[in-house]
């Protein structure tokens, strides 16, 4: 009995103090907070109304830490009055506190263990010899997505694009998968893909029959994908390069052209001198 009662406080203690030791790591090794030794907001609050000194980021950070919000929201007037700034003090409170409770809330749901997959949303544009695939690492193209993803697989075989890819995005694990079956043929070898901003895949696709213009990214024409969007930006820098290129071509058919005629003109005359 005694034995048992003995092993009884010794893991009580073990406890403790694991439990003190975590908690000053987290406010330092080293607490100069004025309220560090106080057992209660109420005593923490009394030394508070005697304080003459300025605040310090310990002061406020014990008390956020025990969840002495009165005392934090006294601190906070006070550091007005004094003109300090312990902003990120809050702030990086505010986060981990925030941080916990989105794990809370996702251990709520009883799938919490379980990879949703989801389709990512994209956009596209093409030139005559090129498709260009722009892919957000989220479902919505104007949503925050995953910043970071891990385990990529990019695939490029005939005329079907593939990629998949794990990632996060508040501390849900998702899985990215995307599968298009495009119009026509892809040149596997010559095209690439990379990492451009952050949270995205760029994809330059080289088409296998060059100098076409697609009627529609997918062969299925009846399929509709919701986060498919026109990638405009580069569509319309295309159709620019296409229109200044037929801009050029037809000057130099010009300037042929009257080459042409001024070298009629002149084989004319020359023919009617001779005459």
């Amino acid at each position: 009995m005694l034995k048992n009662m003995l092993t009884y406080f010794f893991f009580l203690f073990l406890i403790v103090f694991l439990g003190s030791f975590t908690f000053c790591e987290q406010l330092g090794h080293n607490n100069t907070s004025i309220f560090a030794s106080s057992k209660t907001e109420a005593d923490a609050i009394q030394i508070f109304e005697k304080l003459t000194r300025n605040i310090i980021a310990d002061d406020l950070n014990t008390s956020i830490s025990r969840g002495w919000w009165l005392l934090s929201r006294k601190l906070i007037i006070k550091t007005h009055e004094q003109g300090i700034d312990l902003s990120p003090v809050v702030r990086s409170a505010e986060l981990s506190i925030r941080r916990e409770l989105n794990e809370l809330a996702r251990l709520l749901n009883k799938k919490h263990n379980e990879i949703a997959t989801l389709s990512p949303a994209f956009q596209w544009a093409q030139s005559s010899d090129q498709v260009y695939l722009n892919i957000k690492f989220t479902y919505r193209w104007n949503a925050p997505g995953a910043l970071k993803i891990e385990n990529e697989t990019v695939s490029i075989r005939d005329n079907i694009f593939f990629f998949s890819a794990m990632g996060s995005h508040s501390h849900e694990k998702k899985k990215y998968v995307l599968r298009l079956e495009l119009f026509d043929d892809i040149d596997p070898d010559l095209s690439e893909w990379s990492f451009g901003s952050v949270g995205k895949l760029t994809c330059t696709l080289v088409k296998k029959e060059s100098n076409t213009i697609w009627p529609r990214l997918l062969k299925d024409q009846k399929l509709k994908i919701p986060n498919m969007h026109v990638w405009w930006e580069m569509k319309e820098k295309h159709e620019n390069l296409t229109a200044n290129s037929s801009i050029s071509n037809g000057t130099k058919t010009s300037s042929i052209l009257n080459n042409t005629k001024n070298f009629e003109n002149d084989l004319i005359s020359t023919v009617r001198e001779e005459l």
